[in-house]
Parts: C-alpha cells; sequence; structure tokens
C-alpha cells in the first residue's frame, strides 16, 4: 500500500469517497441506490467535483 495513504485520515477519505460515488451517481454512472435507477444530474455532479477540487486545493497549501 502506498505509505501516503497510510497517513490519511479515515474520517476524511470517507468524505473524499462520499463525493467521489456521488459524482459518479449524478453523472449516471452507477445506479441510484434509493430509485435503483441510472439518473443524470449534471449540475450536482459538477457541484461534487467542485467540492474535490476545493479539497484538493485546501490540503495542497
Amino acid at each position: 500500500m502506498n505509505p501516503d495513504l497510510q497517513k490519511v485520515d479515515p474520517h476524511f477519505m470517507q468524505i473524499v469517497l462520499s463525493l467521489q460515488a456521488a459524482a459518479m451517481q449524478y453523472m449516471g454512472k452507477v445506479l441510484n441506490p434509493m430509485t435503483s435507477k441510472i439518473e443524470r444530474d449534471l449540475m450536482m455532479a459538477q457541484n461534487s467535483i467542485d467540492m474535490l477540487t476545493m479539497l484538493e486545493l485546501k490540503i495542497k497549501k
């Protein structure tokens, strides 16, 4: 395993993975677990991606 990943707080990783899963769902790449359907909401997908980008920029400082 990557030694840098061992230093990452599991709560932080949970947030990142949650945002990634949301983006995938909103892009229609995976089923919506609530409806069991493929649904698209590209504005919400962009919002999730923007939050991931913001987190990336914040941790690089």
